[in-house]
């Protein structure tokens, strides 16, 4: 009976030295840590910067409209005008 709980002993003390490999070292931790910081950071800018860009196309297409507006006022005056060279 003796020699039986030996192995099983034995068996655990094994298993734990394959687990305690197989835990990460505070140094892979560590990096680990910093990887994922910095992806989130980059994370973070990619976001703002998407918003920004959503933000810039929206003005120009509020340029864009207020340009077409403009000409078509503008047209629309020449015409009233009888100016027929710009009509």
């Amino acid at each position: 009976m003796m020699v039986r709980e030996d192995c099983g002993i034995e068996d655990k003390e094994a298993a734990v030295r394959e687990a305690y490999k197989l835990l990460p070292l505070p140094e892979l931790l560590a990096s680990t840590s910093s990887w994922i910081k910095s992806r989130y950071i980059a994370r973070q800018q990619v976001d703002q910067t998407r918003s920004a860009l959503e933000a810039l196309s929206l003005s120009q297409k509020t340029i864009n409209s207020l340009v077409v507006y403009m000409e078509t006022m503008l047209t629309s005056r020449r015409c009233r005008g009888n100016d027929v060279n710009f009509c």
